[in-house]
């Protein structure tokens, strides 16, 4: 392994399936890191950094393979105590998560900097282990990324912050299952934020704070609800 970015701390690597032998790694000046080696013919191999799905391949005929992936950048720490995780899984005999029939996701409350989606449940014999929420915006790029995991209520209700305001975002959801398989469609939604909000939190006409149950050390203080845009994060 050749590490040429000294923010890069920490690298473990994991081959909990049919590898025949261990990866090899190597680490080049433009945040792309290469990955390569053996393991059962026609095994599919999943390469990650920690829960964060970043590539694909499959093992050819003898048995080798070879992916290239881009690490994301998560902010100033983003590099520190970086883990990358290789996953061969004999895609052949196991069973991927499936979606209920008509099932959909949908968007509430969408605001200039958070959304909220909604979608049913995943179905899997094993189990399932999350659901990866990226949205990609318009020029194809990742704008968000976010791990929700099961309810056992039937749905997921999942709030999406940190967004852009008037920026769309193209949502997808998968359900990754304990055996590392991937639903093989996943729901999609386009969703548009809102505008930035810049007007103040408003008093209806009339509105006064009174205070009642006066005493030496204390008093009760009380007052109307204020109306805002995006709603009020405290008095």
């Amino acid at each position: 392994m050749q590490n040429r970015d000294e923010e890069i701390t920490t690298i473990t690597i994991y081959v909990p399936y049919v590898s025949i032998e261990a990866p090899s790694l190597v680490w080049n000046v433009d945040r792309t890191v290469e990955v390569s080696g053996k393991a059962t013919p026609k095994a599919t191999v999943r390469v990650y950094d920690m829960n964060y799905f970043l590539a694909e391949t499959r093992a050819s005929d003898v048995g080798t393979w070879k992916t290239t992936v881009v690490l994301p950048n998560r902010g100033p720490q983003a590099n520190h105590y970086l883990r990358a995780e290789v996953v061969i899984v004999e895609t052949d005999e196991a069973t991927s998560p499936s979606w209920p029939t008509g099932a959909a996701l949908t968007a509430s409350k969408v605001e200039s900097k958070t959304v909220t989606l909604s979608w049913p449940e995943a179905q899997d014999e094993v189990e399932i282990a999350q659901y990866v929420v990226t949205g990609y915006l318009s020029d194809g790029s990742v704008g968000a990324v976010r791990t929700a995991f099961p309810t056992g209520t039937g749905s997921i209700v999942f709030r999406v912050d940190d967004l852009v305001p008037e920026t769309t975002y193209s949502f997808k959801v998968e359900a990754l299952n304990a055996s590392y398989n991937w639903s093989p469609a996943p729901l999609t939604l386009d969703v548009t934020t809102g505008p930035e909000d810049t007007v103040p939190p408003s008093w209806s006409s009339g509105a006064q704070l009174t205070a009642s149950e006066v005493k030496f050390t204390s008093l009760v203080l009380q007052w109307p609800e204020a109306t805002d845009y995006e709603g009020l994060k405290e008095y």
